[in-house]
């Protein structure tokens, strides 16, 4: 085509003629070489695709994933949105690539980011996710790099402090005050914050007297933690007051981080207690398991850590030794 394009070579298709006698024309698609539009019409050739999607760039893809979401009877939410534009922003240099041609190596180093925290790295790998799965419904790609993709990074590398034995006894004493049962239930489960806000009620076996939930890492989710005795009737008295998730809004639906990080902050100001994050009550959990002498193996699993090594990867431990490593905890 004529003029300075950066894609001058047009690959298109006969399709016939319009009522004018003017020749209809299928657009394959645009490219930098003589080559690369060739190869695409030979491939056209052989296996006749949608152009529209076949050669939808990664902003394409992106853009078309918005729009799902979007169209759902959910919609897109302001908290998956902003976790959305700010992983998409983050992977700028392969905005303008044809994505079935971008390769695991071009978007490996985003999640080997380490200036990023784990969570921020997370949510990076879900957009990917969910981009591949969103390419392949409409075969804007031919496989889920996504899944050849891991996190270059520990989980857990959030800072804490554990509550002190102290503090943790005056929970005990002021447990009625709004949002502390919640806080006594993560510092004896050690549940990821995310983790305990989506657990359903359907996922809370008050039988077997174990919770499941779990994120990050193929370790951490669907996992199983046995309900400490002294936390029991906190989660009985929680499953009897909800039908949807064992912690939610006022509204029934699931409680926002915001939301809980508030009641907590409040919760422990009651008690003259500064300082500290929800994420600290998982800290707590791992201090406690350390301090009385938990298997380390039992401990990791409880907190879905992965495996340290192949050997571990072989050792498998049953809800009643996981419940035996909760219960030595006091």
């Amino acid at each position: 085509m004529s003029g300075k394009r950066r894609r001058p070579y047009w690959a298109k298709k006969s399709q016939g003629v319009d009522s004018r006698g003017y020749p209809i024309y299928l657009t394959v698609g645009y490219f930098e070489t003589w080559d690369q539009a060739h190869t695409a019409l030979d491939e056209y050739q052989k296996n006749p695709f949608d152009p529209k999607y076949y050669y939808m760039t990664f902003s394409g893809v992106y853009e078309l994933l918005l729009k799902e979401k979007e169209n759902t009877p959910k919609g897109l939410s302001k908290d998956l949105r902003y976790c959305f534009q700010s992983s998409y922003r983050r992977m700028s240099a392969v905005h303008d690539k044809i994505f079935r041609d971008i390769n695991a190596l071009d978007l490996q180093p985003y999640l080997n980011n380490k200036k990023l925290s784990h969570a921020s790295l997370e949510h990076d790998q879900n957009l990917l996710n969910q981009m591949y799965k969103t390419g392949l419904k409409y075969k804007a790609c031919s496989e889920n790099i996504a899944k050849l993709l891991t996190i270059g990074k520990e989980d857990d590398d959030e800072p804490g402090v554990p509550f002190t034995e102290d503090e943790l006894a005056r929970f005990w004493k002021n447990k009625d005050i709004k949002g502390m049962d919640s806080i006594l239930i993560l510092c004896y489960s050690g549940w990821r914050i995310n983790e305990f806000l989506k657990m359903p009620v359907t996922m809370v076996d008050l039988e077997n007297m174990v919770f499941t939930s779990g994120s990050k890492t193929d370790a951490g989710k669907r996992r199983p933690v046995p309900i400490h005795p002294k936390i029991q009737p906190l989660v009985q008295s929680l499953y009897s007051q909800s039908t949807t998730y064992l912690y939610p809004s006022v509204s029934g639906k699931r409680m926002g981080y915001k939301e809980y990080s508030s009641m907590f902050a409040e919760a422990l100001a009651q008690i003259g207690i500064y300082e500290h994050t929800p994420h600290d009550c998982r800290h707590t959990f791992g201090s406690l398991l350390n301090r009385y002498e938990a298997n380390e193996i039992c401990s990791r699993k409880l907190l879905g850590h992965v495996p340290r090594d192949a050997h571990e990867r072989y050792i498998h431990k049953s809800i009643e030794d996981l419940r035996k490593a909760v219960c030595l905890i006091p």
